[in-house]
């Protein structure tokens, strides 16, 4: 019921288009000084919460170890 020998499927290289000359390729965002102050203090508290985290997350594992040895 096949129409006939299948041929080999030659995987072609994919080629990154490129890009247009309309869109500016180096967008840039402007925010005022207290925005950028307000964005920096948001970043800190974010990455204090994360190492609060890491942090008891390491505080757990040393005390999972430390009644593993006990017993």
């Amino acid at each position: 019921m096949t129409a006939g020998p299948m041929k080999p499927a030659v995987a072609k290289p994919r080629i990154a288009k490129r890009l247009s000359t309309t869109i500016a390729s180096g967008t840039s965002y402007r925010v005022s000084k207290a925005q950028s102050l307000r964005m920096a203090a948001h970043d800190k508290k974010v990455e204090a919460a994360e190492a609060k985290v890491s942090k008891a997350a390491e505080v757990r594992k040393s005390n999972a170890e430390k009644k593993a040895r006990a017993m």
